[in-house]
């Protein structure tokens, strides 16, 4: 690559800003790069492992060829990465009866805990015929959540771990093998979740299972209707879910309080998702904590003192970190009012 330096700089420069930043190449299909992939697992203060339906590539770093040319080109490159955006793009291929599976465009890692946006694209797939039976099985919509996961496990663990580990899910915090009880790590602008129309023929029968099992499983997922609502096309039903289930953790549902309130603590303006590009929901962090607040403040009978004395805490707490996120300000995690419900 040595010709690159015949090349005037600000030319050059363009040129690495272009390379580095340029989106990776989304895989085919599930059957690509699968032997690569590593299974994301959360384990729990009691040492109980659970898998939450993620299979991930590490990222490869688009710098790091052009920073082993030479001295001269490493030190341009490097100079050139502090002003490199720090948004970043996972595509997501959803595998029906196996979970998500996420490939990461990351142009430069934050060099603070502030990053910019995230954008998902999601993409639906039937699981291949030859695909091997330890990637298949793992998505349930109700059951034994110690042996499966839930569908909506999968997308919000992505989320999860992003705010924790950061893009690619590269730079574990201290509580590397543990779910966020306290504060997660990063703190992130805004986030799309884009599902887009499947591209390569897979089933549209139902969001949940392999086409090809749809007749022998229906019967099982009737108390799950819009699985399977043929008058939808399969992305909408996903998008809808998806929705759903963001209305449900930013509502303070009781079941799973700390999943929702790290959204909070980590999100800065919005959660948007799209169909095909198209803007489906969106959820607004500050409009809905307020409205969230009043809601808590009017419904949780003063009787639920625990509760209620924790909800307190936390909203002044959060109020004051908020106000540190949108001035970029740094912010201490260790502050966090402990809940005092189990997160799952």
């Amino acid at each position: 690559m040595s010709f690159l330096l015949e090349i005037p700089l600000e030319i050059r420069l363009v040129v690495f800003r272009w390379v580095i930043s340029s989106l990776n190449l989304p895989p085919s299909g599930p059957l690509e790069n699968r032997a690569d992939r590593k299974i994301l697992q959360d384990t729990e203060a009691d040492g109980e492992c659970t898998y939450v339906g993620v299979w991930y590539l590490v990222p490869t770093n688009p710098a790091l060829p052009l920073l082993l040319v030479n001295r001269q080109i490493h030190n341009e490159v490097e100079g050139l990465l502090p002003s490199l955006s720090t948004d970043c793009h996972v595509d997501v291929m959803y595998v029906k009866e196996s979970g998500a599976w996420p490939t990461w465009s990351i142009p430069a890692l934050p060099q603070t805990r502030y990053t910019g946006s995230l954008y998902a694209t999601v993409r639906t797939f039937d699981p291949p015929d030859i695909l091997e039976n330890m990637y298949r099985h793992r998505i349930i919509v109700d059951g034994d959540h110690r042996s499966s996961t839930v569908l909506h496990w999968s997308f919000y663990w992505i989320l999860a771990k992003f705010l924790d580990y950061g893009p690619g899910l590269l730079r574990p915090s201290p509580s590397e093998h543990s779910w966020p009880r306290t504060s997660s790590r990063y703190v992130v602008n805004e986030v799309v979740i884009d599902v887009v129309a499947p591209s390569d023929g897979s089933g549209r029968k139902s969001i949940l299972v392999d086409d090809r099992r749809y007749e022998v499983t229906k019967k099982e997922l009737e108390r799950f209707p819009m699985h399977d609502n043929a008058s939808l096309p399969i992305e909408e039903r996903l998008a809808i879910y998806l929705s759903g289930y963001l209305d449900r953790i930013l509502s303070f549902d009781i079941n799973m309080v700390e999943r929702g309130l790290i959204l909070y603590e980590q999100v800065i303006d919005r959660i948007t998702v799209t169909v095909n590009g198209k803007e489906y929901s969106v959820f607004e962090l500050e409009a809905r904590l307020r409205k969230e607040e009043a809601r808590w403040r009017k419904e949780i009978p003063d009787s639920n003192e625990k509760l209620k004395s924790f909800l307190e805490k936390w909203t002044q707490w959060v109020d004051e970190r908020r106000q540190k996120m949108t001035e970029g300000s740094e912010i201490d995690d260790a502050e966090k009012p402990v809940s005092p419900l189990p997160s799952f």
